[in-house]
C-alpha cells in the first residue's frame, strides 16, 4: 500500500568522532554507521552543534508543511541511545520537540504494507504490518523448487515472526528483550521508530503488547502451511 505520509519531526545526531573531519554532511553512512540504515530515506542532513556541545550532523525529515529543522535546546528534549545490538550507548542523540510529542503520521513511512489498526500506549491507532502479508516474490529456493520468498527488505521481520510463532507454540521461551526487539522490527516495517522513540512514547505495555503480536502473527500458521506445499503453475510444480 503506498501512499503519502507527513514525516518526522525529531532529528537525530550522529556522534562520530570522524564528523569533525570536514566530511559533506549529506553522507547516509552517517545513519549506517550508528544502525539506523533503516532511516536514510528521505533523510534531511545539516552540520551542526549538538546536546553534547561537540560538531556533528542533525538529521531530519522535513516537509513543505513540517520544514523546521535544527538544533535548539531550549524548545527540545535530547535523549541519548542505548546500548543496542552490539552498537555502543551514545552513538547518537534522538530529538523531540518540547511542545508536542510526534504522532505516528509523523513517523509513518512513505511506503507502508498492509496490516492491523491497533491502538498503542500512546493513545493512537497504528498499522501493525501482518507478517502474511509481506510482500514476497516468486522464485526458486535452494533445492531448485518453485517458492515464494519474503522480499529481502522484510525478511529479517519475517524471519522473527516466524520464530516467535513456534516458540509460542512451545511456550514461549522468550525474554523481554527478545519481545521488545520483535516489537521494534514490527513496528519499523511501517514507521521510523528506534527504542529510545518507543520508550519516550511510552507506546508497549501490558495491553498494546498482546494485541501488537496478534496482529503481526495473523494467518502466519496457515500461510506456513501452504509455503510448505509445492507451488503448482498452471497445473505445473
Amino acid at each position: 500500500m503506498k501512499h503519502s505520509q507527513h514525516q518526522q519531526r525529531r532529528q537525530f545526531r550522529n556522534a562520530l568522532s570522524d564528523l569533525h573531519s570536514g566530511k559533506r554532511a549529506a553522507n547516509p553512512q552517517h545513519l549506517i554507521d550508528v544502525g539506523l540504515e533503516d532511516h536514510v530515506e528521505g533523510a534531511s542532513f545539516l552540520s551542526a552543534q549538538g546536546p553534547d556541545e561537540q560538531s556533528g550532523v542533525v538529521v531530519s525529515w522535513p516537509t513543505p508543511q513540517e520544514p523546521e529543522v535544527g538544533y535548539k535546546p531550549a524548545q527540545q528534549t535530547w535523549i541519548p541511545s542505548i546500548a543496542w545490538d552490539g552498537l555502543e550507548a551514545g552513538r547518537y542523540w534522538v530529538g523531540f520537540w518540547n511542545r508536542e510529542d510526534p504522532m505516528q503520521y509523523q513517523l509513518a513511512r512513505g511506503e507502508q504494507f498492509n496490516g492491523h489498526g491497533v491502538e498503542l500506549g500512546n493513545g493512537e491507532h497504528w498499522l501493525v504490518p501482518c507478517a502474511s502479508m509481506c510482500p514476497a516474490e516468486l522464485g526458486m529456493d535452494d533445492d531448485g523448487r518453485v517458492a515464494w520468498e519474503t522480499m529481502p527488505k522484510y525478511r529479517p521481520f519475517y524471519k522473527q515472526a516466524v520464530e516467535w510463532h513456534n516458540a509460542l507454540k512451545r511456550g514461549s521461551g522468550k525474554t523481554d528483550g527478545d519481545c521488545l526487539r520483535f516489537l521494534l522490527e514490527t513496528m519499523r516495517c511501517n514507521y521510523r521508530l528506534t527504542p529510545e522513540v518507543v520508550t519516550y512514547l511510552r507506546l508497549f505495555n501490558n495491553e498494546s503488547i498482546p494485541l501488537v503480536m496478534f496482529a503481526a502473527l495473523d494467518e502466519l500458521a496457515e500461510q506456513l502451511e501452504e509455503r510448505s506445499q509445492p507451488v503448482r503453475l498452471g497445473g505445473g510444480g
